[in-house]
């Protein structure tokens, strides 16, 4: 009763939060606790770096973001640019993103996983 009121907020260092190497992408949860149910990154691209998408399963939806650079994103033999400020929903078949230039490039990817009923 007399000690002071804890905190509600908490913080978290940078190296509490995931990061997964990909090739020359460093893929790094976004929050610190999962949220069932989704995925959300932020992906920082070497200069021409490539990273391919994991096949998700019918239902999914999933975002793709552009913070500073480009992004190319082929889907099915079709290619679509990214750019800062701009946002894509990859689709199906697993997609393949790529960073055409010589320069950092970071963006966020957010997938919604299909509900259970549904795989």
């Amino acid at each position: 009763m007399l000690a002071a009121p804890r905190a509600a907020s908490r913080f978290y260092p940078r190296s509490a939060v995931p990061v997964r190497v990909r090739g020359q992408v460093n893929v790094r949860q976004l929050l610190p606790d999962p949220i069932p149910g989704s995925e959300i990154a932020r992906m920082e691209f070497a200069p021409l770096a490539r990273l391919t998408g994991v096949p998700h399963t019918p239902g999914t939806r999933e975002y793709l973001t552009c913070e500073s650079g480009e992004i190319d994103l082929v889907v099915g033999g079709r290619r679509s640019t990214c750019s800062r400020r701009r946002s894509l929903v990859p689709g199906r078949p697993a997609p393949l993103l790529r960073q055409p230039h010589a320069r950092d490039l970071v963006g966020y990817s957010v997938v919604l996983l299909a509900p259970l009923a549904n795989r």
